[in-house]
């Protein structure tokens, strides 16, 4: 079991130094593990999909009950419990003994295939854009010119054309932007319509983003203990740019 604000890629630790293999892919993903959950979170050919037992749940009144694997109606980055309005609060995994060399081996590999392919060496959210039926994202976006574009202090990075990245003075604005912007030539120039990964949530003023975080540290203080949630967000301006907030 995990509370669901724990990191996933400490989780797959855990699991490697327990001996327990199915989590090697997750070694590098950033994010909770609850956050994983909601979103099927996956890399090199696993997904939360193959180790999930079941979750806990709670819902805004909080009322709490357990979804199993088959409630969460998996799919390509896609759960059951984005449309639900449910916060995940615990996780629970069921994996297969392993030779905790061969787990670390694999762990090992996938670390090192990210760290020379992926800008981890910049601030980003990880990997922007979900890669749409028959395409990868990154390879449209490097074959329609826009490696390297910036919009501000945001930047589609030169290394890995998938991530979005901040050159040290980014504003939500600017992100949203290049979002767009790539989007937009993506559409025109192939024809292809590609998705964020990430949510993003709107506050009209600084008074409503404090008013939205006094709500939740009262009224919804029990869900977020139970879950030792720590919500991955900046507010820049208007806009509050939610990266992997799977929780809410």
């Amino acid at each position: 079991f995990f509370g669901s604000g724990y990191s996933l890629a400490l989780a797959s630790r855990k699991a490697w130094e327990c001996g327990l293999s199915g989590m090697e892919f997750a070694v590098g993903i950033p994010g909770s593990i609850g956050g994983a959950v909601y979103m099927n979170a996956g890399a090199y050919n696993g997904e939360m999909k193959g180790v999930v037992e079941n979750v806990a749940v709670m819902d805004m009144n909080g009322r709490e009950f357990v979804l199993t694997a088959a409630d969460l109606q998996f799919g390509y980055r896609k759960t059951s419990l984005q449309q639900s309005g449910y916060i995940i609060t615990e996780v629970c995994l069921n994996m297969q003994p392993g030779d905790k060399d061969a787990i670390k081996a694999m762990m090992d590999d996938f670390s090192s295939r990210r760290i020379s392919k992926q800008p981890l060496e910049m601030p980003s959210a990880g990997s922007m854009f979900k890669r749409p039926p028959g395409y990868f994202a990154g390879t449209l976006i490097e074959e329609a010119g826009l490696k390297g574009y910036k919009v501000g202090g945001a930047q589609v990075s030169p290394k890995h054309a998938g991530f979005v990245v901040n050159c040290g003075n980014a504003t939500a604005a600017d992100v949203l932007q290049l979002i767009a912007d790539v989007r937009r030539v993506i559409m025109e120039k192939a024809g292809v319509e590609i998705y964020p990964y990430d949510r993003f949530y709107e506050m009209l003023s600084s008074v409503a983003a404090q008013a939205a975080k006094c709500w939740l540290s009262a009224k919804n203080k029990k869900i977020f203990q139970r879950a030792a949630a720590k919500p991955f967000f900046f507010i820049q301006g208007s806009v509050i740019v939610v990266a992997r907030l799977y929780m809410l």
